[in-house]
């Protein structure tokens, strides 16, 4: 106790002391400080949490070390905040990084945690993170719901950064909409709420966001004069980072604006800013924009010289972002001088590092280049199928600029080797969508015209408050150095007092430092091992191209998390995660899963569930114990046989079960195997049957899975007359309303045959119809489906909610799959 009075004394004489320091001096102390702390604590974990905090400019790989072993020491000592904070971190970590997925996974855990303590900021910050992530998805509308949520418990805290900084995020989508009246003033609402707190750090970001749009509108005046504010903001807080950024964004509207002069004169001066401060991001990007001044003017070696420089930072900081831009720069320059290995090998590493990150309409627009470039070497081949790439890139992206080049690339393409049919539908789009781009640049310049006036009275008022606050700061500049001197002597003394009571200290607790890094080893080679087998293949479902890859990807996953699961939990309980969920939801998601597998085989899967159902289980675990028995169903099947799910009630006395039964049509297990193939490895039929063979292992997971939630599993079997494995759930709360029992199968479309021939030729026609048009083109779609849902078929309805869903989308691919499934059934 003593010595958490000790370390909180020092944090609290040392605040105004390190609010006066430089971020690496922080950072330093901050350093110190955890080092010599040994309790495991809370204090030890908001130590480390802040480290990880200043390490975001810094380090992105230490952030994630930092809130890892703040996560992982809140979980042994029972600390809530501490561990919804470092999962936040972490999360911010892999969005940083691109992977997604991760950071969804992470920040809904900590949205759970914030839940079930009822920590309102928590709360609202994981939904603030959520509308980021789905932002990057092009989400928009999911994006506002999270944002929504968030400001509603910020409001209930009266957090008034949190509800500013809901506003900025919510005109960062409004304005990727094209909303740019609308952004702007959710922008100016941000800035006044950072003006109630005095967050001058903020009030300068959301400036600086504003000059980038009017950028993006070409009100280059404005841009300039917002960047200049956020340079003076900048100043008043001595934040070097922002006003270096801002000086190269003045550069990037100069250039622009084609004052080749000017922008170099403010490069220079970033040049500086960022030297002194050793921001070596903003060196970077520094060098990449005088490359593009030197090209501007035909200094071509220049400007090489400045591209090399830039990326030698980038390697050396792993800072990719400007990195994949200078390749693709110094990638065109080899291309106009003839150097095409060189150029070549430029684009490959820009394509390296955008399928990493986050840069969606940067890879899709490197396709492009690089089908230009192929294009130009008459190699029309590999110019297909790069342009190819970069147009389903952009259509997932919805970016117009990359679908028109990719579209204008494939139809000079096919212009080339007299595929006249295909370069004329090429061309269509590609004016389509240059259509598209005209109709969005002329909303840009009248919005342009609509907030001239208003702005350039908020700019003026706000330059006036700015140039007050700076006089009352030099007033109060001299009263701040004196108390940072006596800080100072206060912080010193502490650390010699702290110092001299861990040394006393330092020999009990030897032993049990001994015992934690044992047991930290263990426990991090666990982890390790988890990491190093689910991410690549996340990775590869995530990147891949087709559904047979993914497929793939998706059942190696599921019988690593099997391996995974039966390991640690045959030594422990198994730890669930109990709600409420919809047995129907269960058993479709698990039947949708394996589809894919089912369709390779023709097998017709059916099933039955009562949608008024609902099971108190832990829906991960269930869907994966359901998905393991069906894959299996499916493997030991014939070709063109079927697989049935069924649902039945078992009573004994008071008890009721819900039994859960798979049948499969394949050759059988022996009755002396049955409780065998329950055993780790083991295997009934060690046949291949025409897949690899079963590792045995996922059985033993169902076991474990089923008994956790105190059921029973077992398999009712004879050699060939196929198997039926079942399940129970007892002890689950059930809400049965009606018997209301929905059959439904996998392209289930057995009533077509037997229409009349009139229908079915309309049903032709307006198949023919849709198979001459691509997703994107909605309107046109619009007519030929409606004739298809007027005939209201009940066997097409499952197959008209796909189609539409394709058509949201804008899937291509799967639009024109559902089209040759109904072609094909007729």
């Amino acid at each position: 106790m003593f010595m958490k009075r000790i370390i909180l004394l020092l944090i609290i004489c040392t605040g105004f002391y390190f609010i006066s320091l430089g971020q690496n001096q922080v950072l330093d102390s901050l350093l110190s400080l955890e080092k010599n702390y040994l309790d495991k604590d809370s204090i030890k974990v908001e130590l480390l949490n802040q480290i990880a905090n200043h390490y975001y400019t810094v380090d992105l790989k230490k952030l994630k070390e930092y809130s890892e072993k703040a996560r992982l020491l809140s979980n042994e000592i029972g600390y809530s905040k501490g561990k919804i904070d470092a999962l936040q971190k972490i999360a911010l970590y892999y969005r940083i990084n691109g992977k997604l997925d991760s950071a969804i996974n992470y920040t809904k855990e900590a949205l759970e945690l914030s839940n079930s303590t009822n920590y309102y900021l928590g709360i609202a910050k994981c939904n603030l993170t959520l509308g980021n992530i789905y932002r990057h998805y092009n989400e928009y509308q999911k994006s506002n719901k999270y944002y929504n949520e968030a400001e509603i418990y910020f409001n209930t805290i009266n957090h008034i950064g949190g509800l500013a900084a809901v506003k900025c995020n919510i005109a960062i989508n409004l304005k990727r909409e094209s909303h740019y009246a609308e952004a702007l003033n959710y922008y100016q609402d941000a800035f006044s709420l950072y003006k109630q707190v005095n967050d001058v750090r903020n009030q300068a970001l959301v400036i600086s966001n504003m000059a980038v749009m009017y950028s993006d509108l070409g009100d280059y005046q404005k841009a300039i004069d917002n960047y200049l504010l956020t340079i003076e903001l900048s100043k008043s807080i001595d934040d070097k980072f922002k006003e270096a950024r801002s000086l190269n964004g003045i550069s990037l509207v100069l250039i622009k604006m084609e004052d080749y002069k000017e922008a170099e004169e403010y490069i220079q001066k970033a040049f500086k800013v960022a030297e002194e401060s050793n921001f070596n991001k903003s060196i970077a990007t520094a060098y990449k924009n005088l490359a593009m001044v030197n090209l501007k003017q035909n200094q071509v070696q220049k400007a090489i010289e400045n591209l090399n420089k830039a990326i030698e930072i980038c390697l050396e900081i792993n800072y990719n972002y400007i990195l994949h831009e200078a390749y693709n720069n110094i990638a065109d320059i080899y291309v106009q001088q003839g150097e095409y290995t060189l150029a070549l090998s430029s684009y490959q590493k820009a394509l390296e590092i955008q399928k990493k990150g986050m840069y969606n309409a940067a890879l899709s627009n490197t396709y492009n280049r690089i089908g230009n470039f192929y294009l130009d070497l008459n190699n029309d081949k590999e110019a297909e199928v790069h342009f190819k790439k970069g147009l389903e890139i952009a259509n997932k992206d919805r970016n117009l600029t990359n679908i028109r080049d990719a579209a204008k690339g494939l139809s000079k393409t096919y212009e080339n080797v007299n595929k006249f049919k295909s370069s004329l539908k090429y061309y269509k789009l590609y004016s389509d969508m240059a259509d598209s781009i005209f109709n969005v640049n002329q909303n840009k310049k009248i919005t342009r015209q609509l907030l001239s006036f208003e702005h350039e009275k908020e700019l003026a008022r706000i330059a006036l408050e700015q140039k007050e606050k700076d006089r009352i700061k030099e007033i109060e500049k001299e009263k701040i150095q004196v108390a940072r001197n006596y800080s100072f002597i206060a912080f010193l003394f502490s650390i010699l007092l702290v110092i001299a009571i861990l040394i006393a200290l330092r020999r009990k607790r030897k032993a049990n430092i001994l015992l934690t890094e044992l047991h930290d080893f263990k426990r991090t080679m666990t982890g390790a091992f988890v990491h190093d087998l689910k991410n690549p293949l996340n990775t590869i479902i995530n990147q891949a191209t087709s559904t047979s890859l993914q497929v793939a990807g998706k059942q190696m996953l599921n019988m690593v998390m099997n391996m995974l699961d039966v390991y640690k939990y045959e030594d422990g309980a198994m730890h669930l995660e109990l709600r409420e969920k919809s047995l129907y939801e269960l058993i479709r998601n698990s039947v949708n899963e394996i589809a894919f597998l089912a369709k390779q085989k023709d097998i017709r899967i059916s099933y039955n569930a009562s949608k008024q159902i609902e099971v108190k289980v832990d829906d991960k675990i269930i869907e994966r114990v359901l998905v393991n028995l069906l894959s299996n169903a499916i493997k030991y099947s014939p070709e063109k046989s079927s697989v049935t799910v069924d649902c039945d009630w078992k009573e004994d006395g008071n008890k009721k079960e819900l039994v859960i039964k798979i049948k499969d049509n394949g050759s059988g297990i022996p009755k002396e195997l049955h409780q065998k193939i329950f055993e780790r490895f083991a295997q009934a039929d060690p046949r291949k049957s025409g897949n690899t063979p079963s590792t045995g292992i996922g059985l033993t997971f169902c076991k474990l899975a089923i008994e956790a939630h105190e059921g029973e599993i077992g398999i009712k079997s004879e050699e060939g007359k196929g198997s039926l494995f079942w399940f129970t759930l007892p002890n689950v709360r059930t809400i049965e309303a009606q018997n209301g029992i929905y059959n439904e199968s996998i392209s289930d479309f057995k009533n077509i045959s037997a229409l009349p021939s009139k229908t079915k030729q309309a049903i032709k026609e307006a198949v023919k119809e849709l198979d001459n048009l691509e997703v994107y083109f909605i309107t046109k779609i619009k007519e030929p489906l409606i004739e298809i849902k007027n005939l209201k078929i009940d066997s097409l309805k499952r197959w008209e909610q796909e189609m539409d869903i394709s058509i949201e989308q804008c899937n291509n691919e799967k639009y024109h799959e559902l089209l040759d499934e109904l072609r094909f059934t007729l």
